[in-house]
């Protein structure tokens, strides 16, 4: 492993994150972050612009939403393209939407859903911790993210004020939860 230099990364979004990143935007409730998170695939899938970055290359997108269903995911995916001006034909078939409220064995439906993809964006549970609890959070779970190193660890890629947009970008380490 050490005899050969590894393979450079190939960013997404140049000073924010690289392929194979697990991206998760935290913050409170009713604050339209599962707008911000389906702006962001479908930018990227379609190689728009990005809140003023460029993506690097068109990248497959997998989204993963643990509250809504695929039917309201669908909906807000179709008013966010129309709104972006991006049709089908601009994101081809780079982007997959994963349901995931009330589904069993999360962990496997994800691998087996974002396989192959380049990103896998999760719109995740915040609802149940509103307020504080969500700063708390965020603030815990940015410190130990950016302290913490091994091959079982995902990376600290970037993070985004918690003032103005709070998001964490980290690696995806595909495996076995710690449950």
């Amino acid at each position: 492993i050490l005899s050969e230099p590894p393979p450079p990364h190939l960013p997404v979004l140049a000073g924010l994150f690289d392929r194979r990143a697990l991206v998760e935007v935290v913050g409170p409730s009713k604050t339209r972050k599962s707008f911000l998170v389906l702006q962001l695939a479908l930018c990227l899938a379609a190689k728009r612009d990005v809140f003023g970055f460029e993506p690097g290359a068109l990248f497959s997108v997998c989204v993963a939403d643990f509250e809504l269903s695929e039917a309201d995911i669908r909906r807000r995916l179709w008013r966010m393209g129309h709104a972006l001006e991006i049709t089908p034909e601009d994101i081809g078939g780079r982007l997959r939407i994963l349901p995931l409220a009330g589904a069993e064995n999360v962990r496997e439906t994800i691998e087996a859903g974002a396989a192959g993809f380049d990103i896998l964006v999760c719109d995740p549970l915040y609802a149940l911790c509103d307020g504080a609890e969500n700063i708390v959070g965020f603030e815990v779970e940015l410190q130990m993210l950016q302290i913490l190193t091994g091959p079982h660890v995902p990376r600290f890629v970037a993070a985004g004020d918690l003032n103005r947009l709070p998001y964490l970008v980290m690696e995806y380490v595909p495996g076995r939860t710690l449950q």
